[in-house]
């Protein structure tokens, strides 16, 4: 329960916190990641925004040297390894952009909490790559999230594919480093059937950063963006 005045909503409070995580220096965010993955600062609400922190701003760094798994549905018959994903962003935007008017490779951060299924998003050649922070192991969303996800961005998964990718903290890869998936761990409602637009056009993946959380590309690598194929 959130206890304030009546003139100053829940909102307004997480507002307040994420705009603060948002200043801190990369150092900061990193020590207050090091501290949670190792167990000697406790889990809070606000993990999820020290990810996108870190995400941002080695996205326009560096970048970190993040690992990537394809989560696959059972029945899937091939394996599913670990690979190196690399994201460098020439700038980071904020306001919500659909796909006719998005730069390629320039991630959106948006700063509405409420945005439907992804924290941030950036198109490449493939299509649209999103990008979740999750300290949850139960990601199911209702198809109409996803539709309202489109929706926002002035396209349909046919004709622009979704690759979602879980941003998680190390300490939590057990549960993503399973062989393979139900349908229900990513949709809900699935009794009563899942389009194969939304089947086909939707995949998944666990992102990983490595537990230092720190910057590791090589000087002599161009950074570039660079997700599964």
């Amino acid at each position: 329960m959130c206890l304030h005045p009546s003139n100053f909503s829940c909102d307004n409070v997480l507002r307040l916190i994420q705009l603060a995580i948002s200043q801190m220096s990369i150092e900061v965010v990193k020590e207050h990641l090091i501290g949670i993955n190792q167990g000697y600062i406790g889990l809070s609400e606000q993990l999820p925004v020290f990810l996108e922190r870190i995400f941002e701003l080695h996205s326009i760094d560096k970048g970190i040297k993040w690992s990537y798994r394809h989560m696959l549905i059972e029945e899937n018959d091939r394996d599913s390894n670990w690979d190196l994903f690399m994201v460098n962003s020439p700038w980071v935007e904020h306001n919500i952009t659909t796909v006719q008017n998005l730069v390629e490779n320039v991630l959106y951060y948006l700063d509405n909490r409420f945005f439907p299924l992804v924290d941030m998003y950036y198109k490449n050649k493939s299509g649209l790559v999103g990008i979740q922070a999750t300290m949850g192991k139960e990601h199911a969303k209702k198809v109409s999230v996803c539709q309202s996800f489109y929706d926002k961005v002035g396209t349909n998964p046919e004709t622009t594919p979704l690759k979602l990718y879980y941003l998680i903290m190390p300490c939590n890869i057990d549960h993503f480093n399973k062989d393979n998936y139900t349908l229900s761990q990513f949709w809900k409602n699935v009794q009563d059937g899942i389009a194969p637009q939304w089947k086909n056009n939707i995949t998944f993946f666990t992102l990983l950063s490595p537990s230092s959380f720190a910057a590791t590309m090589p000087e002599n690598v161009e950074p570039i963006i660079q997700d599964s194929d």
